[in-house]
């Protein structure tokens, strides 16, 4: 039996987050340093409480570690002037990161001849000037970059309310997909890593196992898997789909065309029968995969196969020629599980970025046909924006999600 969220829950959060963005929209720098100034406090409390649970244990008190979190409690609690600094430093450096993603993925589409390319060159060049203005002049900026907070957590509100709603009244199918306000890239990247923490006590502390939520009896038309790990790069996730009884896993695997530390490289999608895939996930016990089942309409399942069929009409068969690639993590798939593996020769997958072009856009790019609004801005979508909105469809009555499952093994 899966577990139900109440509708009310989204109506309070959704008014929360309306209320922090009225207050950051007319009290501005006094309510950030409020804030600052708040949190300062809990870490002084959590440091004090956590230092007297190690003194009653006798366990090791790491000084550094303490002297570190007392200084960063007082400094927040008694120097407004650190917090407002930090308020601009931060989204400053934030806009950066993401112009830069911006402009790794417009020299891509330069390179392969994509549309779209002249839009994210000066989209990235926007969010650098932007930080770079900031970074320079944070007290100037500083009344916008509080209104412009204030307005992303009231229109992040809202979409809460809109999910409420959802709950109660069933979602209203549309031909176009919506926009979701979600949460800063840096917060959904953490979410798999979170996901795997929290069901990790149910999960089999001696071989990696998989249980199953939802109802067993009623069959599915297409599931999505988010993968994680509790080590290295995957921490922050991997996302395929399962449709007819084949996955089909997009990613970086032609280790001969690796490049920007394994960001960049040719675009290859995998693909192999579900249960084989299944085996190879149980014989990898350091990682986890959550799958979300999904019934769809004879519409919207046409819909999908056509966009597939149109993906896979770029790509072509990839045998594998050098000892380091079959020697690969594709290789030993091949080897093993009896996968099979395309390489794209033109269109927008032909190369594989992390951050842009890469598994989590694919599987967008072909539900996209099912009216799921989880498109992100920028073409920034990352697994954690994924699996959070496939979480809270699950627990949606109304919801086409009807079934999750879980792959992993326990860890204390």
């Amino acid at each position: 039996m899966r577990e139900r969220y109440e509708s009310w829950i989204y109506y309070v959060v959704g008014f929360a987050l309306a209320i922090l963005g009225i207050f950051f929209l007319y009290l501005q720098e006094k309510f950030s340093n409020f804030l600052f100034a708040l949190g300062g406090v809990f870490l002084l409390i959590q440091t004090v409480l956590s230092t007297i649970h190690l003194l009653k244990s006798k366990e090791k008190i790491i000084l550094f570690r303490l002297l570190f979190r007392l200084v960063i409690g007082l400094l927040l609690v008694t120097s407004p002037w650190l917090s407002t600094a930090l308020f601009a430093n931060l989204i400053a450096i934030y806009q950066m990161m993401v112009g830069i993603f911006l402009l790794i993925h417009s020299w891509i589409a330069f390179s392969n001849r994509l549309s779209g390319r002249w839009v994210s060159l000066v989209d990235g060049s926007l969010h650098i000037l932007f930080g770079i203005s900031v970074l320079g002049n944070e007290e100037t900026f500083l009344p916008s970059l509080y209104s412009l907070v204030g307005l992303y957590l009231i229109f992040l509100g809202l979409s809460s309310f809109r999910d409420g709603l959802e709950f109660d009244w069933g979602k209203q199918m549309t031909k176009f997909r919506r926009k979701r306000i979600n949460l800063p890239i840096i917060v959904t990247a953490l979410v798999p890593m979170f996901a795997l923490d929290k069901v990790n006590q149910y999960l089999n502390p001696d071989t990696s196992q998989s249980f199953f939520l939802g109802d067993k009896e009623r069959p599915v038309d297409l599931e999505i898997w988010v993968h994680t790990a509790r080590k290295g790069f995957e921490r922050m996730g991997h996302v395929d789909f399962a449709l007819d009884g084949k996955i089909y896993s997009y990613g970086n695997h032609d280790v001969e065309s690796h490049r920007l530390f394994e960001a960049i490289g040719d675009g290859i999608l995998m693909t192999m029968p579900v249960e084989n895939y299944k085996q190879s996930l149980m014989a990898d016990s350091w990682r986890a995969v959550f799958g979300y089942g999904l019934v769809l309409s004879a519409e919207e399942k046409g819909a999908v196969q056509a966009r597939l069929d149109k993906i896979l009409s770029d790509a072509r068969d990839f045998p594998l020629k050098t000892e380091k690639q079959k020697n690969s993590y594709l290789g030993g798939m091949i080897k093993k599980y009896g996968a099979q593996a395309y390489k794209f020769q033109t269109g927008r997958y032909k190369t594989y970025f992390v951050m842009t072009t890469n598994c989590v856009q694919l599987v967008d790019d072909v539900v996209a046909g099912t009216g799921m609004d989880i498109l992100d801005n920028h073409g920034i979508l990352t697994p954690g924006a994924y699996q959070t909105y496939l979480e809270k469809e699950f627990r949606n009555p109304n919801s086409r999600v009807v079934s999750q499952m879980v792959i992993g093994k326990q860890e204390n």
